[in-house]
């Protein structure tokens, strides 16, 4: 691949020392010749995975014909002389695949967390760049850490306001729902049906979905159905069968064998003084109409 920086924008012509232009409305933004070993990841990123083959197809296209549109950057925060990338991620790791050391970068002053976020989430929306769940997690944190309603978010982002409460609505599915829409095994709006089934549940779903090639209203009557025998099973009081079903066992299991138990009780009580409520307690348990005479009189000298 090409190691000389191609760099074509409509806004200037870059050379590698430096800034070269103004652009913008404010003239405190200017584009840069930056080495790429300076800029650091925004820390309000909010696309989590980058495939390697549309990095090596935008990799590609750059090679071809040259960088398009400068990524964004501010100046670090926290280190002198290094930047935080703003916007255009995906560019960057291309340059890096064609390893190449600089890129075309406009350099804004330094923006709030806020409008870090933001752009960001602006960016990869319009570009189509973020996964059903990456977006609804960025509309989740303008909402929850920068105080935004769904109405503002809807005009950032151009999209309506039902848009983006369907999004965040996917955030109430199973994590493990969550992770396979992240991961392109199911599409959001089966995702969206999921709302309401435990992991377990989700999970089996999942795999029935990606096997048999369920269809969103399949999905849907599945979880419906599924959500109905828990109320029909929880009016019939049918949770606690199970506990009952324990109590029985462990009532079998106890008189299997009266004599030998009996004795162990009896020997319990002479070893360790064990009191005559709690022996009485343990006794009671038995069907007496199962033990022989021995056996009653032995528990006649551990109550009396």
């Amino acid at each position: 691949m090409a190691k000389t920086l191609n760099l074509r924008t409509s806004n200037a012509t870059l050379d590698d020392d430096g800034p070269t232009t103004f652009v913008g409305p404010e003239k405190t933004e200017r584009v840069a010749s930056i080495k790429i070993a300076l800029i650091d990841p925004n820390p309000f990123q909010p696309r989590a995975s980058f495939t390697e083959q549309e990095i090596y197809e935008l990799a590609q296209s750059i090679e071809a014909n040259g960088l398009i549109q400068p990524i964004r950057v501010m100046p670090s925060r926290t280190e002198t002389g290094r930047y935080w990338i703003v916007t255009g991620e995906r560019r960057l790791r291309a340059h890096q695949l064609l390893g190449l050391k600089k890129i075309a970068a406009l350099v804004s002053p330094l923006l709030t967390d806020q409008q870090l976020a933001e752009l960001a989430l602006i960016e990869n929306v319009q570009r189509v760049n973020l996964n059903p769940i990456e977006e609804a997690i960025a509309y989740d944190s303008l909402i929850v850490v920068f105080g935004y309603t769904q109405l503002q978010i809807s005009t950032r982002v151009s999209k309506d306001q039902s848009m983006i409460s369907r999004s965040l609505q996917l955030l109430a599915a199973p994590a493990v729902a969550q992770e396979a829409c992240r991961a392109g095994l199911i599409e959001a709006s089966k995702v969206l049906h999921m709302r309401g089934l435990s992991e377990a549940e989700a999970q089996y779903l999942i795999d029935q979905i990606t096997l048999e090639g369920m269809t969103r209203e399949a999905v849907k009557d599945y979880v419906q159905a599924a959500k109905a025998d828990k109320q029909r099973k929880a009016s019939t009081g049918s949770s606690t069968a199970p506990k009952a079903k324990k109590e029985k066992v462990e009532k079998e299991d106890t008189a299997t064998e009266p004599a030998e138990v009996m004795y162990g009780t009896y020997e319990m009580h002479e070893a360790h003084g064990m009191d005559r409520g709690t022996m009485l307690d343990v006794v009671l348990q038995f069907n007496f109409e199962d033990l022989d005479d021995e056996q009653l009189r032995k528990i006649v000298l551990i109550v009396t």
